[in-house]
């Protein structure tokens, strides 16, 4: 059904879910669809292969983002930008992505990111509100990442860490549409 699979696996149960997937598109031969080297953003582990696929491995930092983070999102940016109509991305998403994978918007620096991420931990906001916060001021997150994949379609796998398991939460969403908005950030802080 679709020309080429694009895989992009982030989060601290990343190499695991793309050991999945690999394993799965392996049993099913679809291993000649995978495009070039599918992207694992992790806070550990050093791969090249899986399956016989070559794999980029990307370590990030968690739970302050950092330049590793924004060339881990850079790299995958970059990666997805070449899928085409009828071309899958696979976004394979675990809890830390937030912070392992980090595009601060034009308006506001890395330092300034790392700052108020920082300030949201000290004072006790929970994971909801802080992804609140992070979405707006991304630009990966709220669904944003989801755009550069375009005009391929992008399908997410999502292992849950937070309550209710939100999709929109999860990662901050950065396959998911935001639902909320400035004023949501505002009154809530």
């Amino acid at each position: 059904k679709y020309n080429f699979i694009y895989l992009v696996s982030v989060g601290k149960a990343s190499i695991g879910m793309m050991d999945g997937a690999l394993k799965y598109l392996s049993k099913k031969n679809l291993q000649d669809k995978i495009k070039d080297k599918p992207i694992i953003v992790s806070n550990h582990g050093n791969l090249e292969e899986i399956y016989n696929i070559n794999v980029s491995t990307i370590i990030s930092s968690h739970p302050i983002p950092s330049n590793l983070s924004v060339s881990a999102a850079t790299e995958a940016i970059d990666y997805v930008s070449n899928a085409v109509e009828k071309d899958l991305v696979l976004v394979l998403i675990s809890g830390g992505a937030s912070a392992l994978f980090c595009k601060p918007t034009k308006m506001i620096s890395l330092e300034d990111k790392i700052k108020i991420t920082n300030v949201l931990l000290k004072c006790g906001a929970n994971i909801n509100e802080i992804n609140t916060i992070r979405k707006h001021i991304s630009d990966v997150k709220g669904g944003r990442f989801a755009s550069f994949c375009s005009p391929a379609y992008c399908h997410s796998l999502v292992i849950s860490d937070v309550i209710n398991d939100d999709l929109s939460t999860i990662a901050s969403g950065i396959t998911s549409p935001d639902k909320t908005t400035f004023d949501d950030c505002i009154k809530k802080y």
